[in-house]
């Protein structure tokens, strides 16, 4: 079996299903340090009082749309596609969705402001087992997370190739999310800039399966 064909084959498709998220960064994920102590003490307040669906204010929901691929929503950052064959996987912790977008832009090593083209990766993160040993709730709790590197010219004639691509519906685009992975993890990623450098920007949450009534 070839690097990628655990992408395609061996697993049963499924889906993640709805989650609301709740935003980390900046209070409890500095992306240096996690105040994880923190973060659960705050969920546990609110969900003693009743009002942690205040604090939810970002949505995670996906739908498998063929064998191999699932079709992944986000409010904020719209569309992803994601192997849905990873996600009842235990080789993979997190399943990644990729997309290039424009996004405004304060790049704080460099001091550049402005709206550039960004390869934008979302992160959904198999940790529900770990959650559920910390926190009571009737429902799986997961960590999220959006990385942003801002493309420069060379970078992104580099993924370019892949930006229409990587959003059109099709028997071909799981190999499209393939390629993609390959060239950003060995080529983008590879480059003594993004070694040095590898994101310029990150958004954490924590999500909380929606609960049905």
């Amino acid at each position: 079996m070839g690097l990628f064909d655990i992408f395609k084959v061996n697993n049963e498709v499924d889906a993640f299903g709805e989650y609301n998220l709740l935003s980390t960064a900046g209070k409890f994920d500095t992306g240096y340090k996690q105040d994880t102590k923190g973060l659960i003490k705050f969920v546990k307040k609110h969900l003693k009082s009743g009002s942690l669906k205040k604090e939810l204010d970002y949505k995670v929901s996906d739908e498998n749309i063929s064998e191999t691929i699932n079709k992944v929503k986000t409010s904020g950052h719209g569309i992803f596609y994601i192997p849905a064959r990873l996600i009842n996987n235990d080789e993979h912790d997190v399943i990644k969705g990729f997309k290039i977008m424009d996004v405004p832009f304060q790049n704080n090593h460099d001091e550049i402001n402005g709206k550039f083209k960004n390869l934008v990766v979302l992160n959904i993160s198999k940790n529900h087992e770990y959650w559920e040993k910390k926190i009571d709730y009737d429902g799986r709790i997961r960590s999220f997370s959006y990385q942003f590197i801002n493309l420069d010219k060379q970078e992104y004639e580099l993924l370019k190739p892949y930006e229409k691509k990587i959003l059109k519906k099709g028997d071909k685009l799981i190999d499209t999310y393939i390629e993609f992975y390959n060239t950003i993890y060995t080529g983008l990623f590879n480059t003594d800039k993004r070694k040095k450098y590898p994101i310029d920007q990150f958004r954490s949450f924590l999500g909380f399966e929606e609960q049905s009534n």
